[in-house]
């Protein structure tokens, strides 16, 4: 498919088209009572879907079958792109349609919907991090491990995945705490309270557990070396740990949460000496 003949407003239309067609396809009973799926209007910016059902029973894409049940026409079935509904099943907040039309003209379309996604993600990662956005930062990686998954690159979904990890157990959104804490802000017991776990993503431990196979240690030190942030509630030596119980399905919760509360609880009374020598 190309989109160089097509305007941007163009190619949304026959996007928007193409997944409401298709969707038709599977629920072809529809009244007026039904009740449309909401991402019609959250992420296809359908403000009325029925009126716009009956846009495109006016202009031929759909035709009744009886009162309540549609069929898609043969021109229906042409304006159904498989590319499209390939972009709504793997589309991720982080990549609009637009950037995704402008990849695939600048890749000549010469590259599937996941790989033209991949070009897309891999270029939002440094501007995200520049921005200390590291909850973006971590979400493009759990998004780029999942699409080289689908394309087969297994060490490569499972690196990503792992990066995916280190933020997941970093402790970053504990960073503004420690930093009240050391500025005096808040007292010692407040802090305390403040810490309740660290949460490792129900996705992240699947796609390391399904690629098991793929893992190398070598990767957590690069890792390590690469991804450097201000604040991390576990050192490479333990991840290496972790990730081991993750591939045998032996994750401990509890285990882990005292691991990290414990590491918490060391960067507080870090911030205690800096206060005191801040006071002196």
């Amino acid at each position: 498919m190309t989109y160089k003949g097509l305007n941007n407003r163009e190619a949304w239309d026959e996007y928007v088209r193409s997944i409401f067609l298709d969707y038709i396809t599977k629920h072809p009973e529809v009244n007026q009572l039904t009740c449309f799926p909401a991402y019609f209007q959250r992420e296809l910016n359908i403000s009325d879907s029925y009126t716009y059902l009956k846009k495109l029973l006016k202009q031929g894409y759909l035709t009744r079958k009886s009162e309540n049940v549609l069929a898609v026409s043969a021109k229906g079935k042409r304006a159904i792109m498989d590319e499209y509904i390939r972009f709504f099943e793997v589309s991720t907040p982080y990549v609009t349609f637009s950037e995704y039309t402008s990849e695939k003209i600048r890749m000549e379309g010469q590259e599937s919907v996941e790989v033209t996604m991949l070009s897309v993600l891999l270029k939002k990662i440094k501007p995200l991090q520049k921005a200390n956005n590291y909850v973006g930062v971590k979400d493009v990686h759990l998004d780029v491990a999942g699409l080289y998954e689908q394309v087969g690159a297994t060490d490569r979904a499972m690196y990503h995945y792992l990066i995916s990890l280190y933020y997941d157990v970093s402790g970053l959104e504990y960073y503004d705490e420690l930093l009240m804490y050391s500025k005096g802000k808040h007292k010692r017991a407040q802090s305390e309270q403040a810490f309740y776990g660290i949460c490792i993503r129900p996705q992240v431990m699947k796609g390391i557990f399904r690629l098991k196979e793929a893992y190398n240690p070598q990767m957590v030190h690069e890792i390590f070396e690469k991804e450097q942030i201000s604040i991390n509630l576990c050192t490479e030596s333990r991840m290496q740990e972790l990730i081991e119980d993750l591939r045998n399905d032996a994750y401990d919760y509890s285990a882990w949460r005292k691991y990290f509360e414990k590491n918490y609880r060391s960067m507080l009374q870090v911030c205690e000496k800096y206060r005191k020598k801040e006071a002196e």
